[in-house]
């Protein structure tokens, strides 16, 4: 386990992932808005993760510099 870091605390917190799921899902609805959306990105491969990161911040850089210069 020490491999993976797995403590006592995350087998507990793992019993919860229903609620976790739920609380994020919530907050994702109430705080997500046109002007500053959550982009929502899997990260069960931390590799992939943060490669989709910069690609999303990448493609939210271009939109806003296509706005900027007027190109919708």
């Amino acid at each position: 386990f020490k491999r993976f870091k797995i403590t006592e605390e995350d087998w507990r917190n793992r019993k919860r992932w229903n609620e976790y799921e739920l609380a994020v899902s919530d907050m994702v609805l109430r705080t997500s808005t046109e002007i500053a959306p959550w982009t929502l990105i899997a990260g069960n491969d931390k590799r992939y993760a943060r490669l989709q990161v910069l690609k999303s911040f990448c493609e939210r850089i271009e939109q806003a510099l296509d706005r900027k210069r007027g190109k919708s």
